[in-house]
């Protein structure tokens, strides 16, 4: 799984500058404009992987949205900084949380890593 960095650029949040994002704990169907459309996510900002460019917006102090924008899958993934397999309790309350936020359900949902209960094997592609 490739690492993602967000750009070194002034944002609302100082501490997102050249941080690693981190693992996907799902990937909702929604995609970056809609986000934003909607009213849910004021900006995705430009940061990148070791595969290429990505869309990224911070949700919470451990969680943002991201977009590999050349990926032929539609859908954002949600991506914890801190997720570490085995703590299925904290990664499903972050992302319960979340939806909720959002005004989502598990419908929105179209992978869920398979510490969460998700299929294993059934990673999202990045190309």
């Amino acid at each position: 799984m490739p690492k993602l960095k967000s750009d070194p650029v002034k944002s609302e949040r100082p501490s997102v500058s050249g941080r690693e994002i981190g693992t996907p704990i799902a990937v909702l169907r929604l995609e970056p404009e809609d986000f934003v459309a909607r009213g849910m996510v004021t900006k995705f900002k430009r940061g990148y992987d070791d595969l290429d460019y990505v869309k990224v917006a911070w949700v919470a102090e451990n969680v943002a949205l991201v977009r590999h924008p050349r990926s032929p899958k539609r859908g954002t993934e949600v991506v914890m900084s801190d997720f570490k397999p085995g703590e299925r309790a904290k990664a499903s309350r972050e992302l319960h949380d979340l939806l909720r936020s959002l005004q989502l359900s598990r419908r929105d949902v179209s992978w869920l890593h398979p510490d969460l209960g998700g299929r294993s094997g059934n990673t999202p592609k990045k190309r």
